[in-house]
């Protein structure tokens, strides 16, 4: 069942994934989102498994575009929301939504807010080889 959950992160092209894509997450964040309440039971079991797989998936962040800010596991810290809370995506002015090409400016990184200590602390524990590549797309690894 995690291979499962692992084609899903990595958004494999496989018919299957792509159908779940496009008609149960619609652009949402996998780890954090509600599975409809219709859902098979296949699709119920495969979900109840995102603790456990979350903690062995990582971004890699190229333009951010595709990678979740707050939910997804791209910064050192690990999730950003699973630290903090949702409380810091409202002191910096973005949604759980927001992707981290939000804090991506000409290929460089542009945290709002950086007198907040919240936003401070994610500042001094990004490590320095996190270098945004606006060419590359994100992977999952």
């Amino acid at each position: 069942m995690l291979r499962h959950l692992w084609a899903l992160c990595k958004e494999e092209d496989i018919l299957w994934v792509k159908w779940i894509h496009s008609y149960v997450i619609k652009n949402q964040c996998i780890w954090h989102m509600r599975l409809p309440s219709n859902s098979s039971w296949t699709m119920r079991k495969l979900f109840s498994l995102r603790q456990i797989a979350q903690s062995f998936t990582r971004s890699i962040i190229g333009n951010g575009q595709s990678t979740f800010l707050w939910l997804d596991n791209w910064h050192n810290l690990g999730p950003l929301y699973l630290k903090y809370g949702d409380r810091v995506a409202f002191n910096m002015g973005r949604s759980l939504a927001a992707k981290v090409s939000s804090i991506i400016n000409n290929g460089e990184w542009h945290w709002p807010r950086r007198r907040n200590p919240v936003i401070a602390e994610i500042i001094h524990n990004t490590d320095a080889s996190l270098i945004p590549a606006e060419a590359n797309e994100d992977r999952v690894i």
